[in-house]
């Protein structure tokens, strides 16, 4: 989950207020919870043509 937080804005600076150290670690995860709905959407989005980048993740948002 992305909650903001880009390099220099506001909240960024909030949230490097609660670690002191730099850089602050940016973990993502790329967990398939559900592999038989997630291959549905990209199916289905394949389909429209509304897959841009093949390499983005989750691949049907691409």
């Amino acid at each position: 989950m992305h909650l903001g937080g880009a390099t220099g804005d506001v909240l960024y600076r909030f949230k490097r207020g609660f670690k002191k150290t730099e850089p602050l670690d940016i973990l993502t995860g790329k967990k398939i919870r559900n592999e038989t709905i997630y291959n549905l959407l990209v199916d289905y989005n394949s389909s429209r043509g509304a897959i841009e980048d093949l390499g983005y993740f989750p691949l049907y948002r691409g």
